[in-house]
């Protein structure tokens, strides 16, 4: 156990600090505004996408209770043979 802390405390003290490049913060700060600037697109492109299903929505909704008594949809559930009733089993 010693010998292992002996020998990590020598590995350490062959350790030398290494002095950055000239212009690292300039090269970091430009890093930072270029990838912002690539990434406040996607909240407004997840926002306008949002919208236009909720667009879709209401007006798909809107039209299919606009003028329809449920004609056409009995009319439907008839000719594919689907019962309307909710009984579950029938007897």
């Amino acid at each position: 156990m010693e010998r292992t802390e002996e020998y990590i405390k020598q590995q350490l003290k062959k350790i030398n600090r290494v002095e950055p490049s000239p212009f690292l913060w300039t090269q970091l700060k430009a890093k930072l505004e270029s990838s912002s600037e690539a990434t406040s697109f996607q909240p407004r492109l997840a926002l306008a996408a949002m919208t236009l299903l909720v667009v879709i929505n209401v007006s798909v909704i809107s039209f299919s209770m606009s003028g329809n008594d449920g004609q056409e949809s009995a009319v439907l559930l008839s000719e594919l043979n689907i019962k309307t009733s909710n009984q579950l089993y029938s007897d």
